[in-house]
């Protein structure tokens, strides 16, 4: 009898030493996100001096233009004419940049420089400076920031069989609204530095 006792309690006690040790069941994967794109912008304010006045960081989202683009370009339609920033502003304090390639009422547009980097995930560098010229105003307000592509050749968004869709061969590939505006005054620079990423 004492036996068969003791052979229970061997027999449960090696039960429960395997309950024990028994892994965790896996999770069940998680359904993928599909790819992304980033876009990470850093606007620096810097005085004539050289010092910094401010650093701005912000992350912004691809616009409906610029994901056809994407298509139109992985597609071989079209290819990158010139690639530039648009710093929106008001039009009762106009920003005027020395190196501006056109300015709008409500817009200065700079030519952008394009780099590939190796690092990370591969990002694109889009950066661009403006040195502020505006003498007549106090302070000029930045409200509006975006990436800007020129095609060679104009390209239909939103193509069907039944609607040819809109021709564009210029478009906002990125853009942000700042909650704050970046407030900037005479002599200053903006360096505005722009790493498109892919995930």
């Amino acid at each position: 009898m004492k036996q068969l006792i003791l052979a229970s309690l061997i027999t449960l006690l090696a039960i429960g030493t395997a309950c024990g040790q028994a892994s965790a069941p896996e999770p069940d994967p998680v359904a993928s996100d599909g790819i992304q794109v980033h876009g990470h912008w850093t606007v620096t304010v810097s005085n004539p001096d050289g010092t910094v006045d401010a650093a701005h960081e912000f992350e912004n989202s691809l616009t409906i233009p610029g994901a056809s683009f994407l298509t139109a370009l992985l597609a071989g339609e079209v290819t990158v004419d010139q690639t530039y920033f648009r710093l929106g502003h008001t039009s009762a304090n106009p920003l005027y940049c020395l190196e501006s390639h056109y300015t709008y009422p409500t817009m200065a547009v700079l030519v952008a420089t394009v780099a590939r980097s190796t690092e990370g995930t591969n990002p694109l560098m889009f950066a661009a400076t403006c040195t502020v010229d505006s003498q007549s105003e106090p302070t000029v307000d930045i409200t509006m920031v975006f990436t800007h592509i020129n095609t060679d050749q104009p390209f239909y968004m939103g193509t069907t069989s039944a609607h040819p869709g809109q021709n564009l061969d210029s478009l906002g590939f990125t853009q942000h609204q700042l909650q704050s505006p970046i407030s900037v005054i005479h002599n200053q620079a903006v360096s505005v530095n722009v790493l498109i990423s892919f995930s």
